[in-house]
């Protein structure tokens, strides 16, 4: 589920995208920092348990890990259980959907892979360390077993070095490491990496003053042949908030979608609750 104010809502639909944000410029610029800071505890964790090679490559990893400038752009949602698919979550509409104004976008995000896999947020260093060691061994399991020709860039020639394969694996991890206190959010983000070295995406920067960097991927893409397409993508529904605007939004949202060949059924939460009203521009 991916909760937003009504004008965002509106972009979504007429855009056909989901924006992907960069996740050091979120609304909290310290949560990347918190889960890089856990990262580099796993690995300094796993250099003391490892013997020859092994920790000579993660020992290579920690070092570049704290120089290296990673490129994770993230799209957040949450988890909903089955009772709230159809009308939402209060705290979550109270926090990002507008105090109740804004709409929630049900999303399948297991379903589709062009946007990316879903990464299940972890809340709490512990957590976090366990689940970056964890990733630490598989790769290390995985460099002692597979065969040298998988161990290679794109030109043969050029060997990459392994512990920057290792960071290839890791890049995505900070992203996913927030504070135990967050943890009533449940939430869910799909990650993309290295995004602007992709020229098949293009970069955009947002908001006033610092500019958020932003990139937008496709809400949905075609499939089948020339004489039978159809999109497929990951939403299901919209829900129009618990506020006493609803049915008004409920309508503007039906015509709006026709108007943009984005037909999709939108349903009015029938949590009881009317926050207050926003005030005027």
């Amino acid at each position: 589920m991916h909760y937003t104010n009504v004008d965002a809502a509106y972009e979504i639909i007429s855009g056909k995208k989901l924006r992907f944000t960069s996740a050091k410029n979120t609304n909290d610029p310290s949560e990347f920092e918190f889960g890089a800071t856990v990262v580099e505890r796993a690995l300094d964790i796993c250099i003391g348990r490892l013997t020859g090679p092994d920790k000579q490559l993660v020992q290579a990893a920690l070092n570049n890990f704290r120089y290296r400038q990673f490129t994770a752009f993230i799209f957040c949602a949450c988890e909903a259980d089955d009772d709230e698919w159809d009308v939402g979550e209060l705290s979550q509409w109270r926090l990002y959907g507008a105090d109740g104004h804004g709409v929630a976008f049900a999303l399948d995000l297991t379903a589709n892979g062009h946007l990316g896999i879903p990464r299940k947020v972890l809340y709490g260093e512990s957590a976090g360390v366990e689940f970056a060691c964890a990733e630490i061994d598989r790769f290390v399991a995985f460099l002692n077993s597979a065969p040298p020709r998988l161990l290679v860039g794109p030109d043969p020639r050029i060997p990459i070095p392994h512990n920057e394969y290792l960071l290839n694996m890791l890049f995505w991890v900070p992203a996913v490491i927030k504070h135990r206190a967050y943890r009533h959010e449940r939430e869910v983000r799909l990650v993309r990496g290295d995004l602007h070295n992709q020229s098949a995406y293009e970069m955009k920067f947002v908001g006033k003053g610092i500019r958020k960097p932003v990139v937008d991927l496709p809400l949905y893409v075609w499939r089948g042949n020339e004489a039978h397409k159809y999109p497929v993508g990951p939403l299901r529904h919209l829900i129009a908030g618990p506020s006493a605007d609803q049915r008004a939004l409920e309508d503007s949202l039906a015509h709006f979608m026709t108007l943009h060949k984005a037909v999709y059924p939108v349903k009015r939460s029938d949590i009881p609750y009317r926050s207050v009203a926003p005030a005027a521009r």
